[in-house]
């Protein structure tokens, strides 16, 4: 297996988890927020459906593809509403995302980047990136389903 292949199905199974885990919250805990203040799942999986598009920028050798900062992103949050159009767009953005990925030689993958935040990486610590977000976010996920008494493995 290539690093590539890796890095593609590894985000892929990230964000499956983390929908899965979402559409099996009831409608009314995907607002809640927890503690009064803390982000909601709604507000998570958003980010998370918009989150490629920034690191497909940073891996796009052209610097053409995805989104050029997180102002044009939090934008573009904002236009999902619900759980299903979150899942659609991280699927199309996960899509382009992986297409990207897999186009890169090994070569590729050593060339350095600026990552969103200024901190200079390689285009395989970029690319890994996305999957690691959707990992945490299921872990916040998880985390508000247990506030509320749901304790079951999802």
């Amino acid at each position: 297996m290539t690093a590539q292949q890796l890095i593609v199905d590894s985000t892929w199974a990230a964000m499956k988890g983390l929908f899965h885990s979402a559409r099996s919250m009831p409608e009314d805990k995907l607002e809640w927020v927890p503690l009064g203040e803390a982000r909601t799942a709604l507000d998570q999986v958003q980010e998370c459906a918009i989150a490629p598009l920034i690191y497909l920028r940073v891996i796009d050798p052209h610097g053409t593809k995805g989104v050029a900062d997180y102002q044009k992103a939090r934008e573009l949050r904002k236009e999902l509403s619900t759980l299903e159009q979150c899942e659609a767009a991280a699927n199309e953005n996960c899509r382009l995302f992986c297409d990207q990925v897999l186009s890169l030689s090994d070569d590729d993958l050593m060339r350095e980047v600026t990552m969103p935040w200024g901190a200079p990486g390689t285009v395989l610590q970029a690319a890994s990136i996305p999957s690691w977000n959707f990992t945490y976010h299921l872990g916040a996920v998880n985390q508000i389903q247990r506030m509320y008494g749901d304790t079951d493995m999802h």
